[in-house]
């Protein structure tokens, strides 16, 4: 259990602790969202059956389950899953809206990131509808910064964020897209 500020506290769940939280709260918070579907609901059996082998091929990913608590009710989780050997993809977080602009995504966001560099991940990434400021502009403060636009078939336009736990690689991009002039370490980097 990690303690915040104003009484919230953080406590990483296991799979079996965490899936009826998410199976209970996600559906409140992210059905009705810029008409997403879920993929499950539109595959047959058949494809259903295909996938879960495909994903046992995968192995035993990392998974970072948070479930976000203020004097023991809930108030909010977090869920993200290692998506390859160098990648780690935040894919959601809910706060009840009582308690959004309360600081706790402030908070909660140096802990993730932490958390996952400290695993290693090299990347970590995430995707929000453009218009999710509430999200997007916590994490452009925090050194993500924008690296894609996408369409998903599932949830529309979609903007990527990344954050890279290198701050040698934090200043290439920041280069790269143009917010910064070479320095001599990149220009030596790149041979420019």
């Amino acid at each position: 259990m990690i303690s915040l500020s104003n009484g919230f506290e953080l406590r990483e769940l296991s799979e079996e602790e965490f899936t009826p939280i998410f199976e209970k709260y996600a559906p409140l918070y992210f059905s009705n969202i810029h008409q997403t579907f879920m993929l499950r609901d539109i595959l047959n059996e058949v494809e259903k059956e295909k996938l879960k082998r495909l994903k046992e091929n995968m192995g035993s990913p990392y998974h970072l389950r948070i479930a976000i608590y203020k004097n023991d009710n809930f108030v909010g989780f977090h869920w993200g899953f290692q998506e390859d050997f160098i990648r780690f993809y935040m894919c959601c977080t809910a706060i009840v809206p009582e308690f959004r602009g309360q600081g706790i995504y402030t908070e909660l966001l140096p802990y993730i990131l932490k958390v996952v560099s400290e695993k290693g991940f090299q990347e970590i990434t995430s995707f929000h509808s453009p218009s999710n400021n509430g999200i997007i502009v916590p994490k452009l403060k925090a050194g993500f910064v924008i690296t894609t636009m996408d369409v998903s078939d599932n949830f529309g336009v979609l903007v990527k964020l990344t954050y890279y736990p290198n701050k040698l690689r934090n200043k290439i991009m920041s280069y790269r897209t143009g917010y910064s002039r070479p320095d001599e370490e990149i220009k030596v980097l790149l041979k420019l």
